[in-house]
């Protein structure tokens, strides 16, 4: 099994990092830190996982790996900084109310009829078929 690289460093070819202008990545786990240092305490790594999976965030896949950059992360947090308030308490259903809701065959007042199996084509339709 061949053991795993690090990248090469590009400073030691002569490359300044900083003219490739190339996007910092962040991985999942990274992207849901930044974000709750930024004030979405409720997003996980999970959380972020799911609503890229979900195409819900922005995101950038590298083979099969999710990864954000700091302009995805931008649009998240403005994204949710539109979440809808909540409306106020919910009030409390009366009983008629739920009883309108249910169908006519639940209000039915028949007896429930013991669940039976089919019978086998050719089968005897009565007695004991062992």
């Amino acid at each position: 099994m061949m053991a795993r690289s690090t990248p090469p460093d590009p400073t030691a070819f002569g490359i300044d990092p900083a003219l490739l202008d190339l996007p910092q990545l962040f991985s999942a786990a990274e992207a849901a830190e930044i974000l709750r240092r930024l004030g979405l305490a409720e997003i996980t790594e999970c959380g972020l996982r799911t609503r890229a999976c979900r195409r819900q965030v922005p995101f950038h896949m590298n083979g099969r790996r999710i990864r954000f950059t700091a302009s995805d992360l931008r649009e998240i947090i403005e994204s949710q900084a539109r979440r809808p308030t909540p409306a106020g308490p919910r009030e409390a259903a009366s009983p008629s109310r739920r009883a309108s809701r249910r169908s006519p065959a639940r209000t039915d007042q028949r007896p429930p009829q013991a669940w039976r199996a089919r019978s086998a084509p050719g089968a005897p339709a009565t007695g004991d078929q062992r």
